[in-house]
């Protein structure tokens, strides 16, 4: 398995990829998902620092800074699938959150 490409977007905001998993950090908190397809934003529970790293990425993506974000808990369990399982669990997990279709964006 290849290292994580890590790469500084911003202070205190940093972009790991690992194949095609990229995983958004503000400090030490993953806030975005993008799976090579698709991004996952989180709501900003955090702080205005958080808030502008969340906005962002969506602008990275070519998304409105408003574009919707994910309830914190169902992020944290889609982390948790992604950690828990490995990433060949990853992709079923994402299929999996169809009611998520309007804060889930194409690439």
């Amino acid at each position: 398995m290849q290292a994580p490409n890590l790469k500084q977007i911003a202070a205190n905001l940093t972009e790991v990829t690992q194949g095609q998993i990229t995983l958004y950090f503000s400090y030490q908190t993953v806030i975005a998902i993008h799976d090579g397809r698709k991004l996952y934003l989180s709501e900003n529970v955090y702080s205005k620092t958080t808030g502008r790293h969340i906005n962002t990425i969506a602008v990275m993506y070519g998304r409105d800074r408003t574009s919707p974000r994910m309830p914190r808990a169902e992020f944290d369990s889609l982390l948790d699938a992604i950690f828990d399982n490995g990433s060949d669990a990853f992709f079923p997990t994402l299929c999996n959150l169809a009611k998520y279709d309007s804060v889930v964006y194409q690439a």
